[in-house]
């Protein structure tokens, strides 16, 4: 396929999300250009023959639950990418979370009788009915379920009234999630069940749930469960946002090799869409012109290749400097891109099969009050390419401020050493069972610091290494047909908000691009139906 002069849409950086709005685009019929643009810090083999992940393999949507697919999976299937990919998921209980705090231990189960048990074991049954958590699941996951499926058809054009607001930041998107769910909670009758309204008010928060359960952990559980699902640290999170984030959970999925392989899936399903990827040429420049994206300029070429759409699958500060503004423009048009709430440190270790106790999940969420998370991520060496290893891989990640001081190869080494000893706290004797061990820490060496964690400064950190928290700038950048997919769109999704930038951000492109009068979208989602 010989590269145009020309595309409808380019997809500049390789966040996942931002991979899909291509594959969207090009099922459509579009024209797709793919574009490498930000640093990227992927699956990597460390010198001394680590493997390393530094994300979090848990990508919400994509799971089945109750017989039907989440937002994500349905539109994967739908493009026929997902029966291809079914052998490399893992749903359900296979990847529900486990969260641990120095008074309880359990999982997150998506069985609501299992997730009781589990419940009523650690805390008792009279506490566990004062909780009402799965009281609250039973009347929040229909509204979420309902909400999320309906939510591509309410981008659709409505030729009295205009688009129809889907999403367009952050904020808004974050309260009208909220409105329905507090109403499902107000509308909910009397009785045993109506308990679970104490979740669905405004104002509630996880301290007044410790307060009224009796169980101080229970903070610290529900700010364990929070990171579990969205990799954000909030240590008193509204119990309604929890709510919607625990039904949202319950469609996650992970991929056998980490986002790194679902990268490569969604990048070979948008080849087979007909999309155009360029691997060994990235971006050089993103024209702007009277303020809308007009092209972008390879660094192998020389002449500009025209674009009628984009979708930045990196930091917006990081896309900044690739612009190039000409005819009619302000010099604020651009939004100002969230400030990174830290950034994720992995420890990673190959130990032996005995080092993982029966029980243990492939995600753990030690959280403790007045302390940073710490999540534990197991993996067979298979799923990464290993095919030599006999052992398990084991990622443990927790977030450091974003700051120059966090980079310092001294104080990594605490942090590595503070990691590794939480580790072998959570799982006994493990200590005897490793065979290998990156960063090293303990022969008191930088070299391996410096390998994968010598960044000159926290804007160099690679945006899969970044923490991002608050409502979001949604998939709007402030420069017309040039859009945020990303983890800045709606952070307070998790992996979730990208997606949900994806549908925006194709949708907003159709109507421009013109279509049916009546409705000019309905053709986008034709295959969602």
């Amino acid at each position: 396929m010989a590269l145009r002069d020309r595309y409808d849409w380019v997809v500049l950086g390789d966040h996942p999300a931002a991979l899909l709005s291509g594959c969207l685009a090009a099922q459509q019929g579009y024209s797709v250009l793919y574009l490498s643009l930000a640093p990227s810090q992927q699956v990597f083999i460390s010198r001394s023959g680590q493997v390393v992940d530094p994300e979090t393999n848990f990508i919400l949507g994509m799971g089945r639950r109750k017989g039907a697919y989440g937002l994500l999976g349905e539109a994967l299937a739908r493009m026929g990418g997902l029966a291809d990919a079914e052998s490399l998921l893992r749903t359900g209980d296979d990847v529900a979370p486990q969260v641990h705090t120095p008074e309880s231990r359990f999982t997150l189960s998506f069985d609501e009788s299992t997730l009781l048990h589990e419940i009523q074991r650690e805390w008792g049954k009279p506490t566990a009915e004062k909780a009402a958590w799965t009281a609250a699941l039973s009347t929040a996951e229909p509204v979420v379920s309902r909400w999320w499926k309906e939510f591509p058809f309410r981008l659709t054009q409505n030729p009295k009234q205009g688009m129809l607001k889907g999403a367009s930041d952050g904020g808004r998107l974050q309260a009208s999630i909220r409105d329905a769910l507090i109403t499902a909670g107000a509308a909910r009758t009397q009785g045993a069940k109506s308990q679970g309204r104490q979740w669905l008010q405004s104002g509630a928060r996880a301290s007044g749930l410790a307060s009224r359960t009796g169980r101080l952990d229970a903070q610290d559980v529900c700010a364990g469960a929070r990171f579990a699902f969205l990799g954000s640290e909030d240590a008193d999170p509204a119990l309604v946002d929890l709510i919607h984030t625990l039904c949202l959970g319950r469609t996650a999925a992970a991929f056998k090799g980490g986002i790194t392989a679902y990268r490569r899936h969604l990048l070979a399903l948008a080849v087979r869409l007909g999309a155009y990827v360029m691997e060994d040429s990235p971006c050089r420049r993103i024209f702007v012109e009277n303020e809308r994206v007009m092209g972008v300029q390879m660094s192998h070429g020389g002449k500009m290749i025209g674009v009628s759409g984009a979708a930045l699958g990196c930091s917006l500060d990081h896309a900044r400097e690739f612009l190039s503004f000409s005819g009619k423009h302000r010099e604020d048009m651009l939004k100002q891109a969230p400030k990174p709430s830290g950034w994720r440190f992995t420890l990673a270790l190959t130990v032996n099969r005995e080092a993982i106790p029966p029980g243990m999940g492939p995600r753990v969420v030690w959280q403790e009050r007045g302390a940073p998370a710490l999540e534990i991520e197991i993996a067979d060496p298979v799923d990464y390419l290993s095919m030599g290893a006999t052992g398990r891989l084991i990622f443990a990640r927790t977030v450091l401020p974003f700051d120059q001081a966090s980079l310092e190869p001294s104080r990594l080494r605490l942090v590595a050493a503070r990691v590794f000893r939480q580790v072998t706290e959570l799982l006994p004797f493990s200590e005897h069972h490793v065979t290998q061990l990156y960063p090293d820490f303990r022969d008191g060496s930088v070299e391996a610091f410096v390998e994968g964690y010598g960044f000159v400064g926290p804007q160099m950190i690679p945006d899969q290494m970044r923490c991002i928290d608050g409502p979001g700038l949604g998939c709007e950048s402030g420069v017309e047909g040039l859009h945020v997919v990303s983890q800045e769109s709606f952070p307070f999704l998790g992996s979730f908000g990208g997606v949900v930038a994806a549908f925006e951000a194709v949708s907003r492109f159709a109507l421009r691009s013109g279509g049916p009068a009546e409705r000019p979208f309905e053709r986008l989602w034709d295959f969602m139906k």
